[in-house]
């Protein structure tokens, strides 16, 4: 029985130093895990700067703004001529509108001015 238990205290140290290198390298692979987690972070986060970057500089292109205008005037002038007969400003009546200008206008009206209040709550959140 002594001999049992002496060579089971004779293995513990080889023991320790196995459980030891188990922990070492488990811990080694979770470091490199979370390290490739957070390149991949900042890849996402470099390529979201360098596409926001490309938006804004299609934005401020004088023919980008040329196309918004040659987009949206039609509509917009079908709308004013809607208004002035809906008063009776002018006699005769124009049909209301189609689908698309309805989605047009949504865009024009509802969403950009949503996107920017949004994008100001959620700076203001961030704070």
């Amino acid at each position: 029985m002594l001999g049992i238990l002496g060579a089971l205290i004779g293995q513990f140290p080889a023991l320790l130093k196995s459980g030891l290198d188990y922990f070492t390298t488990r811990n080694s692979a979770e470091i490199q895990k979370i390290g490739a987690g957070r390149d991949v972070a900042i890849a996402t986060l470099q390529a979201q700067v360098a596409v926001n970057q490309a938006k804004a500089a299609l934005l401020q292109s004088r023919r980008f703004v040329f196309l918004l205008f040659l987009l949206y005037m039609p509509v917009l002038l079908h709308a004013m001529i809607i208004v002035l007969g809906r008063v009776h400003f002018i006699v005769w009546d124009v049909m209301d509108f189609l689908p698309w200008e309805l989605e047009i206008l949504k865009s024009l009206y509802i969403t950009a001015p949503a996107v920017g209040a949004v994008g100001g709550f959620t700076a203001w959140l961030h704070k």
